[in-house]
């Protein structure tokens, strides 16, 4: 710019330079020294939290061995890179952009988790920097600052900032999507047509990358479409670019996830939007036990089977592809609906509740924050704004600028379609993040408004404010569900870990207090296999039978202890044990081969052969296919000379 410039636009009014930076694309407005001096400072105490919180955690077990959708993704990851092949052959069951940057990081440096979570650390920093221009654009400069403040020390920022998983990168695509938004809301000038109609094409792109991330966003889209068709007809020369923006719209949002399902379709033949994992997911929030909250279905183990392909084939009878499978447990959520409409009604408006709730309702205490605070973090133990704090300065927000509503009008579209995604499957806290940054603005804007109402003495508005927050918070107390969640899974895993490190002391240690928390089979079987591997057998063989006991259908527990039995020449009652496992779930190809070793040691040789003939089929590698053929060769070698 030059000093002529600089100095026609000084000379402006205030209400006119307003104008000037609400025209300008993606917030571009000339920054005053004060303005860059405070951000600044705001956006480095924004970096020193979340390095503080990197440094942390850093040495911890949760980093140092990756878990649950961390350890999916990291196991995607370099599975791409040692194989080098990186567009796959099954199916996308899981979001595909966060494996992808993984291996690429991964491809870059031995140390990829720490080079990961550096480059988060600094998204999770510029997202400040786009939430102030969120709200600078939308209300004032102000309450921008007030806004990247509540940013900065954002608790849950800080905390995904760390974490292996897509939310903080989601996020600052999510920002940027809502930053565009609201400068072609703010547009007034009818001689930038053609630059606000190709504002339409990256607002597209944004949101079909976001749901490369998590696909439930791509509802907004029917609502961006809904608005620009009733907002630009009002206006003859916006509506002159109706037809094009819509286009653009389409075009943007269809390109990345085009290319998601082309790659599908290649590898698998299959129609698969974006991922095969919707069904599971509508199916876990959708059926008679669904409390709106994560919790596994009856008779699912997600261990094993995350998908539920196999439950389903197990229910079915058939085989069934991933799509296929995805279809049938959409089908089971939609006939829970119709069959029981009324307490579907009931059960989502408990999570609608529970999407506001105070409490983060984590999938698993691995990733929670409450549990880092306990035991990693320092700072996530201090008393910094979460979620529900955010959400009750927003509600002040929403109401003290609603004389604004008219502009807002596109942002209240995003924020109902975006809840209303996430409340047709689950609700956890990672779902609520990447909408985070707009109720943070409302927040901010809220606490500016309320300063300018006090001390123009202005009262009235504020009690109405408090009063609807104070409201909610009651409703929110007594009528929204609530759950308690154990350290369970974090000290399951922990142990798995020492288990693997053949720390079997340790590992016991965790499990016995994965236990306190939660009686369950899985902990008592995993507990069995560390005494067996220690040699204490009839401990051992306790706490099999305990999972039993309290499982009687879980069939690794009766596989481990036919191992058991087997190693300690208990022939018979390993006999047993994998009779039972075929009876449970036919398709449990290795209770078949050790069932048929244990026959041949019992010199059953006729039947021993006809369960290694049943479990030929069943072999994958070429190798072992081999080895299984040589025994069945062997066996009727020697029935052939017993009969001789």
């Amino acid at each position: 710019m030059t000093k002529s410039r600089k100095k026609r636009i000084s000379e402006k009014p205030a209400e006119e330079m307003q104008e000037v930076y609400y025209k300008k694309f993606f917030g571009e407005k000339y920054y005053s020294r004060t303005e860059i001096l405070y951000l600044s400072l705001i956006i480095f105490c924004g970096l020193i939290l979340r390095l503080i919180y990197f440094f942390e955690t850093e040495g911890t077990p949760f980093f140092t061995s990756l878990y649950s959708d961390s350890k999916i993704y990291f196991d995607w990851a370099s599975e791409i890179v040692a194989s080098g092949n990186w567009v796959g052959s099954e199916v996308y069951f899981m979001s595909p952009v966060y494996p992808y940057f993984l291996a690429v990081a991964t491809a870059i440096s031995s140390e990829s988790i720490t080079l990961v979570r550096i480059i988060q650390v600094i998204a999770s920093s510029l997202n400040i920097w786009v939430i102030y221009l969120i709200a600078r654009n939308l209300f004032s400069t102000k309450a921008g600052y007030a806004a990247s403040i509540l940013a900065a020390v954002y608790s849950i920022f800080i905390f995904y900032s760390g974490a292996i998983l897509s939310e903080t990168l989601q996020t600052f695509i999510v920002s940027m999507l809502v930053l565009l938004l609201v400068n072609v809301s703010m547009f007034e000038e009818k001689d930038e047509l053609e630059k606000t109609k190709d504002r339409w094409l990256w607002i597209g792109l944004l949101l079909g990358f976001s749901s490369l991330f998590r696909a439930n966003i791509l509802l907004f889209f029917l609502g961006a479409v809904v608005w620009l068709f009733f907002h630009y007809r009002k206006d003859e020369k916006l509506k002159t670019i109706l037809k094009p923006a819509l286009i653009y719209l389409f075009l943007g949002t269809a390109l990345p996830v085009f290319v998601v399902t082309v790659r599908n379709y290649v590898v698998s033949g299959e129609f698969v939007l974006l991922t095969s994992n919707g069904g599971i997911n509508f199916y876990i929030g959708n059926n008679d036990d669904a409390l709106g909250v994560f919790k596994t279905p009856e008779g699912f183990d997600f261990f094993s089977d995350m998908s539920g392909k196999n439950y389903a084939e197990k229910l079915t009878g058939t085989e069934l592809t991933a799509s296929e499978a995805s279809s049938f447990w959409y089908r089971k959520g939609f006939n829970y609906i119709s069959e029981k409409p009324a307490g579907a009604a009931i059960l989502t408006l408990k999570k609608l509740l529970l999407f506001f709730d105070n409490s983060e309702n984590p999938q698993s205490t691995i990733m929670d924050l409450d549990f880092f605070a306990r035991n990693y973090s320092k700072l996530l133990s201090l008393p910094l704004p979460g979620f529900y704090l955010i959400f009750l300065l927003s509600i002040a927000g929403f109401i003290l600028t609603w004389k604004n509503r008219n502009r807002l009008k596109l942002i209240y579209f995003l924020i109902c379609l975006y809840i209303l995604s996430v409340v047709i499957f689950f609700i956890i806290g990672r779902f609520r993040v990447a909408i985070a940054p707009v109720f943070i603005v409302f927040a901010g804007a809220a606490l500016v408004e309320m300063y300018n109402l006090l001390r123009a003495k202005k009262f009235k508005p504020i009690f109405i404010s408090a009063g609807v927050v104070i409201l909610f918070v009651l409703v929110e107390s007594f009528v929204s569900p609530k759950f308690n969640y154990s350290d369970y899974d974090a000290y399951i895993n922990l142990g798995n870990t020492a288990f693997e490190n053949k720390e079997y002391d340790k590992a016991l240690t965790y499990y016995r207090k994965s236990l306190q928390s939660e009686s369950s089979y899985l902990t008592y079987v995993l507990i069995g296999n560390t005494l067996a591997v220690r040699g204490d057998i009839n401990a051992a063989e306790y706490s099999y039978q305990k999972a039993i006991e309290l499982n009687n259908k879980y069939e690794l527990s009766y596989f481990n202890l036919g191992l058991l039995y087997s190693q300690t020449n208990q022939i018979e009652k390993a006999i047993n044990q994998f009779n039972k496992v075929i009876e449970i779930n036919p398709k449990f190809s290795d209770a078949y081969r050790n069932l048929a070793i244990a026959l041949y040691i019992k010199e059953e040789y006729q039947a021993a052969l006809e369960y290694f003939e049943k479990y030929l089929p069943m072999v994958k590698g070429e190798e072992l296919k081999k080895s299984v053929i040589q025994d069945i060769e062997n066996i009727k070698k020697l029935l052939k000379k017993n009969d001789g």
